[in-house]
């Protein structure tokens, strides 16, 4: 996927827009508010490297070029493509197949892009590669995010140009970089601290002699956002924020400096509910901009033209797509109905589009004003809801159930899963195709319900979502509808599962675990020091790891795995399967050799589908 494009249209700077075409071998161009549209490009009338299909698209800053990453069927070839469009020609990126996170340079003559893990510019003009970096490796990351710091923060790269498309800042593990495009030399950035572990975000200041970097501590427990100064390298910290167990994801990343003042709104919750602030230059705090019982999960952006910021807010269950003056005057909620995505804004802040879905409606892509009046569908993904979807709590727990239309027959399946991705999950449907309903519950841990809640499974990363999920299913026993309660999970999820079966007086009938992370001192670091601390050293690490505590297990258990899965190694399921060989407890399990995690991913594989049902049957 393309960093700078996640969105179905993509705007232009006349006031229009481009999109794939339906059958993806093309890219149209027309208005927003109608679907009259014309060919800008047909692929395959390319002059030079012609391609059927592409899968997405970005167009270069001065709109003169277009980088395309093809359909899978012309990848083999080459990841990226650069179309000139006066003179209809495509280009790879590179002949070498190693290409990722592409970012043109403001003045649209260069792509830095990442090769073997080394940084490269591609100088467009003359078809040249200038080679920033050459001691990217295995462990050595320039530019890119290893795998643990991207599932952590969900940042694959860390690259910036400067506004005059001379320098390029570039990330070397928990190091910044800067490079010069004229005198071809790379300087460090000084930071200020050195306990500056995690980079989290690299953003542009109204300054063009400044660019702001947050970093947080090991710990994870403090925030701080430097200016540097890209004279000197030398950076400057102008605020802090601090909690006492860990700052989420989001607030550690998100920051917007707004237009003429350099004053910039950042993400903290000072109650119990995440809200927007606005601070000085300095990083003296002005003043509060958004509050209520609803808290912000997300932002979008500022509009230097309207003087807006938009943002997603939820209460647990429901997701909005609100605006707010810099002032802090007229917040708004924009959208009358929940959403179920992100919204994607178009450049100018005019219109914006988002997935729109409730429990018992069709999934519809829809194009809305800043106002919040729908102009049009663009895609709809169902054309009526195939099975009954119903919303449930029980004490402070949300919860949902997707059961056949023709009724649930008492067989149950937990499903450790998001709760506000997974309404339109493969899995739930091809359980409910035969017979099963699925359970999804909100549980402790998650966001959108306060702080309290989203670190409920703080030194509990396991047992705090198992107790949950074991909350629901006897809620849902006690009211005579189930007499079979199976929990499945993948990945992370699954060790939700396993602790949940492994639970004194669990409902449970059975377990079924997927690519499971069965001892939590072998999983992603960074994850693991935020919610559960002091790596691996404390008893709370072994109380959430099933491999300390299989010899509890009184029920049916199902262990699947991928050989080749890169993010859960197969030494998470060779562990848990000799403990459970040296307690004498017997178990079902398969290794799928010579697959990758792609193979079991979202549990919707035809084949693991039957592999499943077979065992709960």
């Amino acid at each position: 996927m393309l960093l700078a494009l996640l969105s179905i249209l993509f705007p232009l700077p006349d006031g229009n827009c481009a999109s794939l075409s339906s059958d993806s071998s093309a890219i149209m161009v027309g208005e927003y508010k109608t679907a009259k549209q014309e060919t800008l490009v047909e692929f395959s009338k390319m002059r030079v490297n012609p391609l059927a299909k592409a899968s997405d698209f970005i167009f270069s800053p001065d709109y003169t070029r277009i980088l395309l990453k093809p359909a899978p069927a012309d990848t083999a070839k080459s990841p990226y493509y650069v179309y000139k469009i006066e003179s209809n020609r495509c280009d790879r990126l590179s002949d070498n197949f190693s290409q990722s996170c592409p970012l043109f340079s403001p003045d649209g003559k260069k792509l830095a892009y990442v090769r073997d893990n080394n940084v490269i510019i591609k100088r467009l003009e003359y078809n040249t590669d200038i080679v920033v970096t050459t001691d990217g490796s295995a462990t050595t990351f320039n530019g890119v995010r290893d795998r643990n710091f991207r599932e952590a923060f969900g940042i694959e790269s860390t690259m910036l140009w400067t506004p005059n498309s001379d320098y390029l800042l570039f990330s070397k593990g928990n190091q910044l970089f800067m490079y010069s495009i004229q005198y071809k030399w790379t300087k460090p950035v000084v930071m200020p601290d050195h306990d500056a572990a995690y980079i989290t975000a690299v953003k542009l200041t109204q300054d063009p002699e400044q660019i702001a970097v947050m970093y947080l501590n090991k710990a994870q427990n403090v925030l701080r956002l430097a200016k540097v100064n890209i004279n000197t390298f030398i950076a400057k910290n102008v605020y802090e924020y601090k909690e006492d167990k860990f700052i989420p994801p989001f607030a550690a990343k998100f920051v917007e400096f707004l237009d003429g003042t350099n004053n910039f709104v950042v993400a903290r919750c000072e109650d119990d509910r995440k809200q927007l602030y606005l601070y000085g230059p300095n990083g003296n705090k002005l003043k509060q901009l958004t509050n209520g019982e609803i808290g912000v999960t997300s932002a979008y952006g500022y509009d230097a033209a309207s003087k807006r910021l938009y943002y997603q807010t939820s209460d647990g269950i429901n997701r909005y797509v609100c605006s707010v003056s810099a002032d802090g005057s007229k917040p708004q909620t924009i959208t009358p109905d929940t959403v179920s995505s992100l919204a994607r804004f178009s450049a100018d802040y005019k219109y914006f589009e988002c997935t729109a879905k409730t429990l018992n409606s069709p999934t519809r892509i829809s194009l809305f004003d800043v106002k919040g009046a729908k102009i049009r569908d663009l895609i709809t993904l169902d054309d009526a809801p195939k099975f009954h979807r119903e919303l449930r709590k029980t004490d402070n727990l949300n919860y949902y159930i997707v059961s056949p239309n023709s009724g649930s027959n008492g067989k149950y399946i937990m499903y450790v899963s998001d709760f506000e991705s997974n309404r339109d999950d493969a899995f739930e449907t091809a359980m409910c195709d035969n017979g099963y309903s699925v359970v999804v519950v909100k549980t402790r841990g998650t966001e959108g319900q306060g702080r309290n809640f989203a670190q409920g499974n703080y030194l509990n990363i396991f047992k705090a979502p198992a107790a949950d999920y074991i909350m629901v299913a006897k809620d849902i026993i006690s009211r005579g509808e189930a007499s079979e309660f199976i929990i499945v999970g993948e990945k992370l999820n699954a060790g939700v599962a396993m602790s949940a079966i492994l639970a004194e007086e669990n409902p449970f009938n059975a377990a079924v675990v997927v690519s499971p992370v069965t001892d939590i001192r072998d999983y992603n670091p960074i994850v693991t020091q935020r919610i559960m601390k002091t790596e691996g050293a404390t008893a709370a690490y072994s109380e959430n790891s099933a491999v300390d505590n299989i010899s509890k297990l009184n029920k049916k258990v199902l262990i699947l795995h991928s050989e080749n899965d890169a993010e859960i190694p197969l030494e998470q399921t060779k562990k848990l399967s000799e403990k459970l060989v040296e307690s004498g407890i017997q178990f079902e399990s398969q290794i799928f050799f010579n697959k990758d995690g792609s193979f079991t991913r979202g549990i919707a594989n035809k084949y693991l589908i039957n592999k499943i049902l077979n065992f709960i049957k």
